[in-house]
């Protein structure tokens, strides 16, 4: 599972939500939803969270080809 925070007034989100169309995710406004945020420990956006075999990854700010390349469906 892949949760990206994001919000609208950030410029990187908005390049992100256009490199994410074929990566299966969810997004979550942090300005919608500041209790999750918060729950989550996202201080930054754009935070993504991967959650893959009960592990979970974090990566702030926009990820590398790599990311892309292995979600990508």
């Amino acid at each position: 599972m892949i949760e990206i925070f994001t919000a609208k007034w950030c410029g990187p989100c908005v390049e992100l939500k256009m490199k994410m169309l074929n990566v299966p995710h969810v997004n979550i406004d942090v300005d919608e939803n500041p209790e999750l945020a918060k729950s989550r420990g996202v201080n930054a956006v754009p935070s993504i969270f991967i959650t893959e075999n009960g592990t979970e990854t974090k990566i702030l700010g926009m990820p590398g080809s790599e990311f892309f390349e292995k979600y990508s469906v």
